[in-house]
């Protein structure tokens, strides 16, 4: 009998440690709900196009930058890498550290941020900081579900419009982030002019072995 009464306490205490566990998983994802509109991982690449022009957009590695583990984002315009980017994510969102182009480094202070979480409809920030020894202030809404069809295909992902005073103008920027694939499109306007450009994913080249895990499931 006593032997039976041990069986079921450590039973019990094992079905608790896995409720716990089950629930410290779920606030690990709730923490971060909404990063998958954003992946990072190295060896991902996406195209835009402009219309008039195409750039190629690299997660090229990981890097550490003032202590933080940074994913280094390289843009190239003609076969040059014209901008490269430190990004980070943690529990509040994900982050841009420091940039890099035309030559000039700068560091973002503070770290702006370019999501918040949990990212999903409804959520708002706004981030106020200096880059290239101008002040800039940005505000952001996730304005909810959004399709859009562009030359890599058709996806349904979150609208996030946003508004920045880069100095004299005010921008607004609308963009539709797709899970798995990130940016697929952008347009912005100059409010007040009929001034709107628009740039569209082309091609998107997932991580390494991740079609490889598709075709295994």
């Amino acid at each position: 009998m006593k032997k039976i009464t041990v069986m079921g306490v450590m039973l019990a205490a094992l079905i608790f440690c896995l409720a716990v566990m089950g629930q410290e998983d779920k606030k690990e994802e709730k923490k971060r709900e909404g990063a998958e509109y954003y992946p990072l991982e190295p060896g991902m690449a996406w195209t835009y196009s402009s219309g008039k022009a195409e750039a190629l957009v690299i997660l090229s590695r990981k890097e550490k930058f003032k202590e933080r583990d940074c994913f280094v984002v390289e843009t190239l315009s003609n076969a040059k890498i014209v901008q490269r980017q430190w990004i980070y994510i943690d529990d509040e969102g994900i982050f841009i550290a420091k940039d890099s182009k035309q030559g000039k480094e700068t560091e973002y202070d503070p770290p702006y941020q370019i999501a918040k979480f949990p990212f999903k409809k409804g959520t708002k920030w706004n981030w106020t900081g200096k880059v290239f020894g101008k002040t800039i202030s940005q505000t952001f809404e996730v304005k909810g579900e959004k399709t859009v069809t562009v030359p890599a295909g058709t996806f349904t992902g979150l609208e996030v419009d946003s508004l920045i005073n880069p100095g004299g103008i005010v921008l607004k920027i609308t963009e539709v982030f797709a899970p798995g694939v990130g940016l697929v499109y952008q347009e912005r306007e100059v409010i007040g002019r009929k001034e709107k450009t628009k740039l569209e994913l082309t091609k998107y080249t997932p991580p390494e072995g991740a079609e490889e895990e598709k075709k295994d499931k």
